[in-house]
Formats: C-alpha cells, sequence, structure tokens
C-alpha cells in the first residue's frame, strides 16, 4: 500500500511542480528584464525557471576578454554564495558561453520577486567585494609609486644641500670643513598607512624607538609615537576603502630605504 502510494502521488506533485514552473515563467521574465544588473540567458532545454546573469552596472560597454572572464568569475563566486542559502540555485552556461545563475523547478507558493532580490543582493556583495580588493591593490601600487618618488626626490635634495664638493674625490677633512655633514644624514624611509591611504616619512618613529632603547625617563605606555613630519596622500576619496579596513588592526607596510 505505500509503495502504491508514493507512486501516485509522485506523479501528481510532478505535474504540480511543472506547471508552477511554467506559470511563473512570465513573472520571472518580466523582473529580470525590469532589473538594471540582471540579464534574462537563453537555456534551451532547460526545464527550470530559467537562467540569469548578475552584471555591474557599466560593464556591457567593456565586455573585452578579460572582462568577459572576470563576469565569469563574479558570477561563478555569486551562484556559490546562493548554494548556501537555497540547492535549487545551480550554475549554467548560456548560448554566448557564459557562466549564469540557473534556477530550478519551483512550486505555486515561490515568491519569484524574493528569489531575484536575493540574487541582487548577494551579486552586490561579491561586486563591492571584488572593487575592494582592487581598490587595495591600486592603493598599496600607488603607495610604492609616490615612495619612490618622495625618496628619489629627498635624496636629490640632500645632494644639493651638501652640494657638488662632497661627492668629488678631495680629502674628506677639507670637504667637512666646508660643508659639515648633517646630524641626522641618509634617507628617511616611508610607510604606507593603508588606513588612511597616505605615505608617511619614518623619521620621527625611529627616534622615538631610539629614545625606548635608551631608556627614556617616561614609564611605558605614557607617551605614543610622534606624528610623521611628511604625509602624502596616495589617493584621492578614500573614506570608502578606509572603512573597510579600519574594521580591523590597521595594515602599515613600511617601505625604507637608506
Amino acid at each position: 500500500m505505500r509503495n502504491y502510494y508514493h507512486h501516485q502521488l509522485f506523479p501528481t506533485c510532478g505535474q504540480d511542480i511543472l506547471s508552477a514552473t511554467v506559470a511563473h515563467k512570465e513573472t520571472f521574465q518580466r523582473l529580470v528584464s525590469a532589473s538594471p544588473r540582471l540579464r534574462l540567458v537563453e537555456m534551451p532545454g532547460w526545464a527550470g525557471l530559467g537562467g540569469v546573469r548578475y552584471v555591474p552596472e557599466g560593464w556591457e560597454q567593456l565586455m573585452t576578454d578579460q572582462a568577459k572572464e572576470e563576469l565569469n568569475k563574479l558570477n561563478m563566486t555569486l551562484v556559490e554564495q546562493l548554494r548556501s542559502t537555497d540547492a535549487a540555485f545551480s550554475l549554467g552556461e548560456g548560448t554566448d558561453n557564459l557562466v549564469c545563475v540557473r534556477f530550478g523547478m519551483v512550486t505555486a507558493e515561490t515568491d519569484v520577486e524574493e528569489l531575484l532580490g536575493l540574487v541582487v543582493n548577494v551579486g552586490k556583495e561579491v561586486e563591492e567585494s571584488s572593487k575592494f580588493i582592487e581598490t587595495m591593490t591600486e592603493i598599496v601600487k600607488k603607495g610604492i609609486e609616490t615612495a619612490t618618488m618622495d625618496l628619489q626626490k629627498e635624496n636629490e635634495e640632500r645632494l644639493w644641500q651638501e652640494g657638488i664638493l662632497r661627492h668629488v674625490p678631495v680629502f674628506g677633512s677639507l670637504v667637512n670643513w666646508w660643508s659639515p655633514p648633517g646630524k641626522e644624514g641618509g634617507i628617511k624611509g616611508r610607510s604606507l598607512n593603508l588606513t588612511a591611504g597616505v605615505v608617511e616619512s619614518t623619521e620621527n618613529i625611529y627616534r622615538y624607538h631610539m629614545q625606548l632603547q635608551q631608556g627614556a625617563s617616561s614609564p611605558p605606555g605614557s607617551r605614543s609615537p610622534p606624528q610623521p613630519q611628511v604625509q602624502t596622500p596616495v589617493v584621492p576619496q578614500h573614506s570608502r576603502s578606509s572603512s573597510h579596513s579600519s574594521q580591523g588592526t590597521p595594515v602599515v607596510t613600511t617601505t625604507t630605504i637608506s
């Protein structure tokens, strides 16, 4: 009796799901067409609700091979995160050989608008995460370039201040009499502060640590490191990346040339 019941129930449930999927397709296609970030993907032979592709705004004007590869990576990550919520999502591929989010069959009670909203929200999170990594990479790159330019400029200024006599083969005592060496010679280091998005000079930091090593009279913790003398912004409008990096311990990459 039990087997007979299951055999009779399965065709009925299957037919209901198939009918519900067909009925929801029109709503599905209409909502996707109205979304600024979703694109309907043609999937011949797929019995499910259909396929969509998440496309960040402006990407369709830059559909180079590299952009297509990045778009595939974004949608693959999107599917992975969606499957942790509902196994009905799966990875598909359209007739254009680009990856898409594939929707399975649904029931009559399924809220199609809610499912598409979930895809858009998760897609935005993946998109923002990708932009953040890209932004941080660009900041580090620009930080290294800025530090190199600062150090080169500082070295040129030092050569000018000391004069050319110090850099020609003349007796050292005579040169030192004409142009005494500075008390703090050498090129200062540079520190890239990812939290603030600036390149900072490090002479005050080194002087502070030297005082600590020499046994300064002030107790530990009573003084904070002095502010750097030179601060060069790496990129404008860094507030967005700063908010991300400030959630944890600030990361500082130090580049020192002496």
